[in-house]
């Protein structure tokens, strides 16, 4: 039986998550979707729209990922991976890394 394309969560952006969806496209297989959560999602949907991947799709939608609500409306049970980004904008490294714990 064929597999199902995977289905990516990332929770979170930071400077490295473009390279992270770009290197996704490079090997996963046709049809893969990828949702992006993050609370500031302007600069996740910019690099998107300027992308032309092959292999995945990408979402990205607004939200807090250190919100339980949120989390249990993702149904990450589903996914066949998910990602948990420090956010890289805060002010303080502890901070963020604090927070991508808690998410």
């Amino acid at each position: 039986l064929p597999t199902a394309p995977p289905r990516t969560l990332i929770l979170g952006w930071n400077g490295r998550a473009p390279a992270m969806l770009t290197g996704l496209d490079s090997y996963v297989p046709m049809g893969s979707e990828v949702e992006v959560v993050t609370p500031r999602p302007d600069t996740a949907r910019a690099f998107v729209a300027q992308s032309r991947f092959e292999r995945i799709s990408v979402v990205v939608r607004e939200g807090q990922p250190t919100r339980r609500e949120l989390l249990e409306s993702l149904d990450a049970g589903k996914r066949s991976h998910v990602m948990v980004l420090a956010d890289d904008e805060h002010p303080s490294a502890s901070e963020a890394d604090a927070r991508a714990l808690v998410t």
